[in-house]
């Protein structure tokens, strides 16, 4: 099983506060930077004004300047949601209702032409230098003129759903798109979205996963979920044309969900998404991870390549952190030991954990409806209760340390509240003896 690591990281040349520089209400979105210009762009939300804004700054943000802002056509949350760089040098922003563009290394923006207004999921470039970008919903659209106009070049067409991601296939000079929520699937495409060459999905523990990004390499795929917690990636292989090939998905962090972006700076595999303080990362193929906490338990909202440094932005914070650092990083052997659901309409359950051999015990509940948790130790043989019932009222998540009241016991037993809902508990045993 895949270890993992986390680290508090102290960032290597500064950390800018969010709040303190642009406003007590605003939340980080997006964080790009432009080598040629020494640039930091910012794309923040700011809730007391209603604005989704553009920031940037020439000298390692010391000072900023407003250069983008538009009104919200909602009254608060995260807006931005994407970047892109084109191999021509244009810059591209999604957002969760208007997407804009750059070709002045960030100094000016404008709306993506006849774009459309709609959620934005991701862009992508195929060989010729033409854009794509993934809508939220139901098409592809392609531009062939760096952003200024665009076609649709995919159609979900009566698909009872809505594309996660859109992502060329350098290696194989092909498509591959990710569908979610209700109909989970995997497609692969030609190099001109006409011609579907495959349907993928892959089922875990009895479900099938939420496919959202995808990392291309010139071998494999790597494709998150936003089902399982913690949130995984599963490998498989360009061909596709063994179900053999799958690897089952790996951990990329603790007590997480809903990874919604992905990608490769280099041989750095780098992961983050929504309800999830984490920076996750691999540096051998996804085999093994380790993950960072960026000061506080703010959502990581995005990440940039900056050459030798990896730029990440939460909702609070700016933070740079050296690539260098990251790879002298090393898993250590901390592992999830059990991962369980509870499916709708159960009276009863219990998953028994032997815990002999591990000083750490750390156990994650999640549900989406009011139940029960009631953990029990069994030590020589009699069975004691460890804690109060971890109650849960409606959807919640809770980390609860057992360490102290069950250390040297030889099980730990829980047993679940009858409910209606779907419920899901993940043990995490760490620190071996």
């Amino acid at each position: 099983m895949p270890k993992w690591r986390k680290y508090d990281v102290d960032v290597d040349i500064g950390n800018i506060d969010l709040r303190t520089t642009f406003g007590a209400n605003v939340e980080g979105n997006i964080v790009m930077w432009v080598p040629k210009e020494k640039r930091l762009i910012v794309g923040i939300t700011n809730n007391t004004d209603n604005k989704a804004e553009i920031w940037i700054s020439d000298d390692f943000g010391v000072n900023w300047t407003i250069v983008y802002q538009d009104a919200l056509p909602v009254t608060s949350g995260q807006y931005w949601r994407d970047t892109f760089v084109a191999r021509n040098g244009t810059l591209l922003i999604g957002g969760s209702h208007y997407n804009i563009y750059s070709k002045d290394d960030g100094k000016t923006w404008a709306r993506l032409g006849d774009l459309g207004d709609f959620p934005m999921m991701n862009f992508t470039e195929d060989k010729n230098g033409n854009l794509y970008a993934c809508s939220h919903g139901p098409a592809i659209n392609k531009s062939t003129n760096g952003g200024d106009n665009w076609t649709t070049a995919w159609s979900i067409g009566t698909w009872d759903e809505h594309l996660h991601g859109c992502y060329y296939d350098k290696w194989n000079d092909k498509f591959w798109l990710t569908m979610g929520d209700i109909n989970k699937y995997i497609m692969k495409y030609d190099n001109t979205l006409t011609s579907r060459e495959g349907l993928f999905q892959i089922s875990y523990r009895g479900g099938i996963n939420q496919y959202i990004a995808c990392i291309v390499t010139d071998n494999a795929l790597y494709f998150t979920t936003d089902m399982a917690t913690p949130t995984l990636i599963t490998r498989a292989y360009t061909d596709m044309s063994d179900y053999n090939h799958w690897v089952m998905p790996s951990q990329v962090g603790p007590v997480v969900s809903n990874i919604y972006s992905a990608t490769a700076m280099g041989d750095l595999f780098t992961v983050w998404g929504t309800d999830y303080p984490y920076f996750s990362f691999s540096y051998d193929g996804g085999e093994t991870w380790c993950y960072l906490q960026i000061g506080d338990d703010k959502t990581v909202e995005w990440a940039f390549d900056a050459g030798n440094f990896v730029l990440i932005i939460t909702e609070t914070s700016l933070v740079s952190i050296s690539k260098e650092s990251l790879r002298n990083m090393k898993p250590a052997n901390h592992q999830i030991i059990n991962i369980d659901y509870v499916t709708a309409g159960s009276t009863t359950y219990s998953m028994k954990v032997p815990i002999r051999k591990w000083n750490s015990i750390m156990v994650y509940t999640e549900t989406d409806g009011t139940c029960g948790f009631e953990p029990y130790i069994y030590y020589y043989g009699n069975e004691y209760i460890v804690d109060s019932t971890i109650s849960h009222s409606g959807t919640e998540r809770k980390l609860t340390d057992l360490t102290a009241k069950a250390k040297g016991a030889q099980y730990i037993n829980f047993r679940y509240f009858a409910s209606s809902y779907k419920r899901m508990a993940v043990v995490i045993l760490s620190d071996p003896v």
